[in-house]
């Protein structure tokens, strides 16, 4: 069962605080879907619940990209991603809620396994340079951005199978340890 992605990212954000390795909204995203392809490759079950979508930059979450968007370029500072719900006390009104991947159901363990390898393999990348990374010919997004061509480029969603497919040819190509 995919994990709910604000709290994935809420995740990650916390990794940034605790490594003091600053996060802006665009690393977040590319942080977001390498995290989401290596847990696609090793456990064939996708990490995030919501859809990657291939858009002009790279490979984006939307409702990652909307609540974190006036960050700009900057550092997503003491901020985290929340939703807004019904009070569950039988008071009228909204209250914030800050979704944490602890209080998911769901292989918790392994989530966090593959976000922290994630993290240190990928956090010191600059978010240019991730996003290099991900525009390479050959990768997810690569494939659905040309299949569209230039005259129907808009927002489309990367199939999972093709993430996982991809990611999991790089851990094949990736040089064994003895």
């Amino acid at each position: 069962m995919p994990f709910d992605t604000g709290a994935v990212a809420n995740y990650v954000l916390e990794l940034g605080d605790r490594y003091e390795k600053p996060i802006s909204p665009m690393k977040l995203q590319k942080v977001l879907y390498f995290a989401h392809g290596w847990h696609l490759a090793l456990t064939d079950k996708p990490l995030l619940d919501e859809q990657v979508e291939a858009w002009q930059w790279g490979p984006v979450i939307p409702s990652i990209y909307h609540e974190f968007k006036w960050f700009g370029p900057n550092p997503i500072a003491e901020a985290r991603y929340c939703t807004i719900e019904m009070k569950k006390d039988g008071s009228t009104g909204f209250q914030l809620r800050e979704p944490k991947l602890d209080d998911c159901s769901g292989d918790v363990a392994t989530a966090k396994a593959v976000i922290d390898r994630v993290w240190q393999v990928y956090c010191d990348y600059s978010a240019v340079q991730l996003s290099n990374m991900t525009h390479q010919p050959g990768t997810p997004w690569y494939d659905v951005w040309e299949a569209m061509g230039p005259a129907k480029r808009k927002s489309q969603d990367i199939p999972d199978d093709k993430i996982k497919n991809y990611f999991k040819a790089q851990a094949q190509a990736q040089p064994k340890r003895g």
